[in-house]
């Protein structure tokens, strides 16, 4: 997608940002969605600065971000976010990134928590039903799940 840049978040860029991701949050409380603080953003789990990154439109606007970390050797997608005007046609995108960072991790499954309509898991979900990347990929051996419909044991 034209004009977004993709960043790692490091705990660095974390500390820095961390007030604007918690703006988000307090705005999708408000619509009734979930909220995360300060802590939640910084609590340290495995390879979460490695695998974490923010969306961003010129001018350093951000406009969605990933909050990943490795869980029982998955890629595990703790939160990913859209603002809500980005959401039609930027949600494609937060899903591809997402799908090849997955694949870039070494990592061979991938998880997220719930299919959530406020924060993007259900295009998560949708795209994994389909598997619609699936082809592009050589050799991948990717199982996608969503801890929602298939719970792990």
């Amino acid at each position: 997608m034209r004009n977004i840049t993709i960043t790692t978040l490091t705990k660095e860029k974390m500390e820095e940002v961390s007030p604007i991701l918690i703006a988000y949050e307090r705005y999708m409380e408000n619509i009734g969605g979930p909220n995360w603080g300060y802590e939640h953003f910084m609590k340290e789990l495995p390879r979460k600065w490695e695998l974490s990154f923010l969306m961003t439109q010129p001018l350093q606007e951000i406009i969605g971000y990933a909050i990943v970390s490795e869980r029982d050797s998955r890629y595990h997608v703790h939160r990913p976010f859209l603002l809500p005007q980005y959401r039609f046609s930027h949600t494609r995108f937060l899903t591809k990134t997402l799908l090849h960072r997955a694949k870039e991790s070494g990592l061979a499954e991938m998880s997220w928590i719930t299919a959530d309509k406020i924060t993007g898991c259900e295009a998560l979900q949708r795209f994994a039903d389909k598997q619609q990347y699936l082809g592009n990929w050589d050799n991948a051996n990717f199982f996608y799940m969503s801890k929602r419909l298939n719970p792990a044991s």
